[in-house]
């Protein structure tokens, strides 16, 4: 049988209400106020936060991805605005950081908030000198995010200095930011959470899984074979699913040829705890992916070498 019809009959037989999600490892997005050239003053709290930390990359055990990796992608993605683009990346990290401090990062705040999937894992560090005023933002967005939440836990307001110019943080105050960030992250990850086909994280993890399924898959596989979770999903939603994976860093893009493009998860195994339907005759998960990727030996050996090369690479 050829693989993707294996590939679409496996996805087929999920038994999607018993089916789970498997985070491959801890992300967090950093937003907030601009940062500078490391030469140059710190431009923002953010900057300041991330200048303390031990590597630019990481919090605590959490892989970082900084709201200036959306902005550079955005010209070469298949999203039309960058709030649409950094909702998608916040939908798919165990945790968003926000230093709001800025003009960008209030209405990322007013978008992060109203979005339940999102508010959920958000986390926010307000100036101290704003957080007892009476403003629309405390008592808007804040005070919303408070209620809902009803407690104060993903709110923290720290002394800290920042103008149009460059900002400073007291170093007694940087450890307990520290503290605070990697607890939220902790809290949030490895919650199980069963597969919820309404939200956007977990159908882009379902475009991630069957990137995996396939190896080396195109466009137009991976459509299909998301069709048959998904019956009205779009190639466009997808695109924009594989530009989020991509800025994840789960996801590599291979050009090959003219205007071919292949895509690789960088995941080392399936990214979902799949429970098969009853009425399958086959209800080993890994048995199915075994016998996919044995068709695809047969069938198209190329894309196997392919995703062992640029997996290695990564």
């Amino acid at each position: 049988m050829p693989f993707l019809e294996l590939a679409k009959q496996f996805v087929r037989g999920w038994d999607l209400a018993g089916t789970s999600l498997r985070r491959p490892g801890k992300l967090v997005f950093l937003c907030g106020g601009r940062v500078g050239e490391a030469a140059t003053p710190p431009a923002s709290g953010r900057d300041v936060f991330l200048r303390f930390l031990a590597d630019i990359n990481q919090l605590g055990d959490a892989r970082i991805i900084r709201a200036e990796v959306a902005n550079q992608m955005l010209a070469e993605s298949h999203f039309e605005d960058l709030l649409d683009l950094e909702e998608h990346v916040a939908a798919v990290v165990d945790g968003v950081i926000l230093f709001l401090e800025s003009a960008g990062s209030i209405c990322e705040l007013g978008a992060f908030s109203r979005i339940n999937e999102i508010r959920e894992k958000l986390f926010v560090f307000v100036m101290s000198d704003h957080a007892n005023g009476q403003s629309f933002i405390t008592q808007g967005p804040l005070k919303s995010l408070s209620r809902r939440d009803k407690s104060d836990r993903q709110i923290a307001s720290y002394h800290w200095v920042s103008d149009t110019r460059n900002a400073s943080i007291s170093d007694y105050v940087l450890p307990d930011m520290l503290k605070d960030s990697v607890e939220h992250i902790s809290n949030r990850y490895g919650v199980s959470e069963k597969l919820n086909i309404e939200r956007k994280g977990d159908e882009i993890f379902c475009v991630l899984a069957c990137v995996f399924i396939l190896r080396a898959g195109l466009i137009s596989e991976i459509h299909e074979c998301m069709l048959e979770i998904f019956p009205l999903v779009t190639r466009g939603v997808i695109f924009k699913a594989l530009d989020t994976l991509t800025i994840a860093g789960l996801l590599k893009v291979v050009n090959n040829g003219r205007k071919q493009k292949y895509y690789i998860s960088l995941t080392d195994r399936i990214n979902v705890n799949v429970r098969m339907k009853q009425n399958v005759a086959n209800r080993d998960p890994l048995r199915w992916i075994h016998d996919i990727v044995d068709s695809i030996k047969s069938e198209d050996p190329k894309r196997i070498e392919m995703w062992k090369e640029h997996r290695n690479a990564f």
